[in-house]
């Protein structure tokens, strides 16, 4: 302000002067402190996210083995279950009807006055 390049108004200086003189300030020249906060604010905020989905993948891994011990009681059934129908399966095969099985059974028929006998002649059954 001695040397008049920089006015000032009511004994203040005014921001815009202070530019014109020293120029904008730059972000890049900020301290160190400020730039390591700044990386350590960012540090944290990505451990929180690495913590959050490493939670997320555990409860997902033990999702999957539920669903796995499930599916491979439901196999272990199935086969149970092909096994014994491939065992009567065999049974069947070699399962011999006697006599009386092998004939086909033909319904009783009741005896008939003379009209059913004559209708049925007539009627050919």
């Amino acid at each position: 302000m001695k040397n008049g390049s920089l006015s000032a108004t009511n004994g203040k200086v005014d921001h815009v002067e202070m530019v014109r003189c020293f120029g904008e300030p730059s972000l890049t020249k900020e301290p160190e402190e400020m730039q390591l906060e700044v990386l350590r604010k960012r540090a944290d905020m990505l451990q929180g996210q690495v913590d959050l989905l490493e939670r997320f993948l555990a409860q997902e891994k033990e999702a999957f083995l539920r669903d796995k011990a499930v599916l491979t009681q439901e196999k272990e059934w199935l086969r149970e279950q092909v096994e014994k129908a491939q065992e009567t399966i065999k049974l069947l095969e070699h399962y011999k009807p006697t006599v009386a099985e092998q004939q086909p059974i033909r319904p009783e028929r009741t005896k008939r006055g003379l009209l059913g006998r004559l209708i049925g002649a007539v009627l050919d059954e």
